[in-house]
């Protein structure tokens, strides 16, 4: 590894220059500064400055520009509408390769409404004050202009307030041919019958011969344009998108957006530019794999700069998960689409995100972004009132000034806690810290694994979905045959490290421990034991009836070498009284450290925000670990993560942290945390894509490959990397991988990892 900074208060606190919204950072990427230029004048960019936004390393001026433009046309409000989707059906005459929702004519699993079923469904799924539906489906010759005239009708009949927006490029185009109409004729029937405007699906890639290869059934690509055009010359209204992320190159998206803006320039009925990740389980497609975080977050942030003269930027959620669409409103984007109450074609291609979002939840996720929600129709006009700023200021820093000579203050974070929202400004200086601590192109992690040697437990924590009590159905102790086959097979995986973690059991002491770790020191001395948070350990030595510094030694002497810090939750004693009142306090999670710290042994420190606590608070835990730190330098790294409320007692009680929230949250730790040498990425919180993005908001580790986790799992979140998906999304964000051990020293993998 590079050489570190020696910690202590005159490494480097992070001074922000707070300056109103539209301020520009200096480039580093020196081919960015004409670009940032033409920005700043409004000048159009060229198929060439599309080209460098994407292939440039400097993701954080990347970020600025397209967030500047999309300040400079909206402010802060971020649009949604409550719409409802249907497909009246999935049966299909064209056979696209990246389709994972079409059937064939004869297969069963096709289906086809009649125009009753239709209106049965949306009976049933519309959302209430719903403004819009939006229907799609596959091409079934049986379903001609005349059936969606009919449908049309009857949705305005029965649902006079609903908004149709309907039909494809592809599908107008497939009635016209089968019709033996013009595109014009189709779209003033279906326009007389109600049809509203036109989404903007079936783009995919504007390059013959990628045409060719993914959807070779379809007429040409000109045909899409012809068929925008011409709603376009009818007053219809329409979005467009962009298919990305399966075989074609960076050059064929940017001439797809300039092909997209000369339209535009031409018809002038574009609103919105949806670019659309390629899901890609089910498909014919499959071994593309799927879109990164960072791929996705630079598509909206380059279709921003380049498509000057189309209004919006939408972020799909349904396609990039909520977490990633959070977050891609501050590069970029202004509007997050809707409610959708029920979508099958994405979640076809395997999908995770839900079917439905709340217009409680989108303002959630607005709101904590710094943003102002707006609810509009499908024309976007305003429904009604935007709810009120809930922030005073909005600011952005300045890149020249990221790292000072002198220390952050607590109040100065805590400012930036409560009032600093715009994460290209947090971002760009925790990178900086980052980069002045590891200046190498290297980002690490581990490959290990969580073993949960009990789920017993008496601290009935509330943010805890694992636990069950001691004579529970569902209670266990590990026994040592299960114990040694997972260690198994951590070995057979290349893993060096097992994360040792349970409930607090009532019945087991400090001897059944030390048996437990003696054992695993002798039969596995090659696998290193991470293990037992501060509140097992307190517990231990009460339950034992000893002192903590004996227990402490006791447990290093029979094979523990390191010890997470899991149990901090938030280290203030308003939020653990609130959600853990019978947990040990802060100053015995900190007793536990110290101790541990003047034994010789090195730990982990953490924070779980999101749950309830206050801004002022999350401050008050970093300036916690900042102090000990300064006085033991004991602690090896830092990791944050948001609270999963599935399963648990506080499920809908408090407000929850999004992706947005968890960035802001690292970012600022990496500023504070001035001598700290490490920050983890929680991806197994975050998902792999907000994990990658990690990686520009101070974190230079993607913590381990977890082969077994089953604390946050409880609560409903589930994500999966091996060490393979790890050094894409390392390697994807411009980094080098690399293994390590728990004490951050480089190692070389015990088994090959996959290209």
């Amino acid at each position: 590894m590079g050489e570190s900074l020696a910690p202590g208060p005159g490494f480097a606190v992070v001074s922000l220059t707070l300056r109103p919204q539209e301020t520009f950072f200096t480039p580093v990427d020196p081919l960015l500064a004409p670009i940032a230029t033409k920005v700043d004048a409004r000048e159009r960019l060229s198929f060439d400055d599309g080209v460098a936004l994407y292939r440039t390393p400097d993701v954080h001026t990347l970020q600025a520009l397209a967030q500047t433009v999309r300040t400079r046309l909206h402010g802060a409000r971020t649009f949604y509408n409550i719409n409802t989707h249907l497909e009246p059906t999935n049966k299909c005459v064209f056979q696209c390769r990246f389709c994972a929702f079409a059937k064939k004519l004869n297969d069963p699993e096709g289906y086809a409404w009649s125009v009753e079923e239709v209106l049965a469904h949306i009976r049933e799924t519309a959302p209430e004050h719903a403004t819009e539906i939006h229907i799609v489906g596959g091409l079934h010759p049986k379903l001609t202009t005349a059936y969606y005239a009919e449908l049309f009708r009857a949705i305005r009949r029965e649902f006079p307030h609903l908004h149709i927006k309907a039909l494809t490029a592809v599908e107008i185009d497939f009635l016209a041919r089968m019709d033996r109409l013009s595109h014009t004729e189709v779209l003033k029937r279906l326009i007389e019958a109600g049809l509203g405007s036109m989404p903007g699906g079936g783009a995919e890639i504007f390059d013959p011969e990628i045409w060719d290869q993914i959807c070779h059934q379809k007429p040409g690509f000109e045909n899409y344009l012809a068929v925008h055009g011409a709603a376009h010359r009818l007053g219809l209204k329409s979005n467009c998108t962009m298919l990305y992320g399966h075989i074609e190159s960076i050059e064929h998206r940017v001439d797809h957006m300039i092909r997209l803006r000369e339209q535009q320039d031409r018809t002038g009925g574009f609103q919105a530019f949806v670019p659309l990740a390629f899901n890609p389980m089910h498909t014919d497609l499959e071994e593309q794999g799927w879109t990164t975080g960072l791929d996705d977050l630079r598509t909206i942030a380059v279709s921003r700069l380049m498509l000057d003269n189309i209004p919006h930027i939408k972020t799909y959620w349904i396609m990039v998960g909520v977490k990633l669409a959070q977050v891609a409103l501050s590069w970029g984007a202004d509007d997050l689409d809707g409610t959708v109450t029920e979508e099958q074609i994405t979640h076809a291609a395997g999908a995770d995100s839900p079917q439905a979002l709340t217009v409680d939840r989108l303002h959630h996720l607005i709101e904590e972004a710094g943003l102002v929600p707006v609810e509009r129709d499908t024309l976007y006009s305003e429904v009604v009132p935007p709810h009120p700023q809930p922030l005073s200021h909005q600011w952005r820093g300045e890149r020249g000034e990221a790292i000072q000579s002198s220390r952050m203050t607590f109040n100065e974070a805590v400012d930036l806690m409560e009032h600093c929202h715009d994460l290209a400004a947090l971002g760009q200086a925790a990178h900086a810290v980052r980069l002045a601590r590891h200046p190498e192109p290297v980002v690490t992690y581990i490959v290990d694994r969580n073993i949960n040697y009990s789920n017993v437990c008496t601290e009935l924590c509330k943010f805890c979905a694992f636990y069950r009590p001691k004579g529970h159905s569902e209670s266990y102790i590990l026994d040592r045959e299960t114990f040694a086959r997972k260690v198994e097979e951590l070995r057979e995986a290349g893993g060096r490290q097992i994360l040792l973690q349970g409930g607090i059991h009532p019945d087991l002491k400090i001897e059944w421990y030390e048996e437990m770790l003696r054992w695993l020191r002798s039969d596995y001395p090659d696998i290193a034991i991470h293990g037992f948070s501060a509140p097992e350990i307190y517990r231990f030595a009460e339950i034992s009836g000893i002192s903590l510094r004996e227990t402490i030694e006791r447990l290093r002497d029979a094979g523990l070498q390191s010890i997470p810090g899991g149990g901090a939750e938030i280290l203030t004693e308003t939020s653990r009284q609130r959600i853990s009142p019978l947990k040990i306090t802060t100053d015995q999670w900190f007793e536990v450290m110290r101790t541990a710290h003047d034994l010789g042994m090195r730990t982990t420190a953490t924070m779980m925000l999101g749950c309830g606590e206050a801004p002022r608070e999350r401050i008050e835990h970093l300036e916690r670990l900042r102090q000990l730190q300064d006085e033991t330098g004991g602690f090896t790294a830092f990791i944050c993560w948001t609270f999963q409320e599935e399963n648990t007692a506080l499920r809908g009680k408090v407000p929850l942290a999004g992706a947005h929230e968890y960035l802001r949250m690292l970012s600022i730790a990496r500023l504070y945390l001035d001598n700290f040498e490490n920050m983890q990425s929680s991806w197994v919180t975050q998902g792999a894509k907000i994990g990658q993005l990690a990686l520009f908001h101070g974190a230079n580790d993607m913590g381990s490959t977890m082969l077994e986790e089953n604390v946050v799992s409880a609560a409903g979140t589930i994500f999966h990397m091996d060490a393979r998906g790890i050094e894409r999304v390392i390697r994807d964000a411009g980094f080098r991988p690399q293994q390590r051990d728990f004490f951050y020293n480089p190692v070389e993998p015990r088994v090959p990892v996959g290209c």
